[in-house]
C-alpha cells in the first residue's frame, strides 16, 4: 500500500516554478531520501506536503486519503497534519517548556489530550532521553533537542515522518546518536512512511533507503 502518493506537484514563486511535476511515491514503511544543493527546493518540497505552503497544481494523497488536488484542500487542514509528523530544520522548541511537555504539546493539539502511556516511555527509551524530560530547551544539548524534535513529531503516530535536514547543525558523533536513535524510534511505528531532505551524503547513506536526487524542480533516480 502506498504511503505517500504525489502526482504532478507544482509549486510556484512568483512566475517561476520552484517545483515542477514533482511525482514521488513511498510505500507504507518505506523510506525515501531526497539528496539536492541549498536553494534546490527540498524544503518546499516538505512544506507543499505539510500544507505550510500551497501547491499551484498536483493531487496528494496519505495511505489512500486524497487532501489535495490542484489548487484546493479536500480535507481540514489540521487533520491531515495529524497524519504528518515533521521535523524541522530549526528546532523551534518552546523555551518555557520542559523536553517532555514540548513533547506531550503536539499530543494535545493534535489528540487534545495529554498521550503519557507506555508507548511515550518507549519512545522516550529510543530516543535516549530517559532522565532528560525535566530539562527546559537550553539546557539541552544540540542532540538532545533535535531528539526531543523527533519525539514531539512522533508522539502522535504519524502515517508519515519528514525530516529536514535535521543533522546539517550536528558535529559528527551527534548525527551518529540523532541517526542511531531514529532508527529504534522508529520501530515502534513500523507502517510509518519517511521522507528525509539532506545535502549530505553520509546522512543519506545512514538512513537508508531509496535516494533522489532534487534537480531543476524535478526528482531524478
Amino acid at each position: 500500500m502506498v504511503g505517500l502518493d504525489i502526482q504532478g506537484l507544482v509549486v510556484r514563486r512568483g512566475s517561476a516554478n520552484i517545483l515542477d511535476g514533482v511525482d514521488l511515491h513511498i510505500p507504507c514503511g518505506g523510506t525515501v531520501v531526497v539528496v539536492g544543493e541549498s536553494g534546490a527546493g527540498k524544503t518546499t518540497l516538505l512544506k507543499a506536503i505539510d500544507l505550510l505552503i500551497s501547491p499551484a497544481e498536483g493531487v496528494m494523497s496519505i495511505n489512500g486519503l486524497k487532501y489535495w488536488e490542484g489548487q484546493r484542500v479536500l480535507v481540514r487542514p489540521e487533520a491531515i497534519r495529524g497524519d504528518i509528523g515533521f521535523v524541522f530544520q530549526e528546532i523551534n522548541l518552546v523555551p518555557h517548556l520542559t523536553a517532555l511537555e514540548n513533547i506531550e504539546l503536539r499530543a494535545k493539539v493534535i489528540a487534545g489530550r495529554s498521550r503519557v502511556s507506555a508507548e511515550m516511555s518507549d519512545l522516550l527509551s529510543a530516543l535516549d532521553l530517559v532522565g532528560k524530560e525535566q530539562r527546559y530547551p537550553d539546557e539541552l544539548s544540540g542532540g538532545e533537542a533535535q531528539r526531543v524534535a523527533i519525539a514531539r513529531a512522533l508522539v502522535s503516530a504519524p502515517r508519515l515522518l519528514l525530516l529536514d535536514e535535521i543533522t546539517s547543525a550536528l558535529d559528527v558523533l551527534n548525527q551518529e546518536r540523532v541517526l542511531a536513535s531514529l532508527k529504534k524510534a522508529r520501530e515502534l511505528y513500523p507502517e510509518i512512511s519517511l521522507l528525509a531532505v539532506t545535502h549530505l551524503s553520509s546522512f543519506s547513506e545512514s538512513i537508508g533507503g531509496r535516494i533522489l536526487r532534487l534537480e531543476a524542480g524535478r526528482l531524478f533516480d
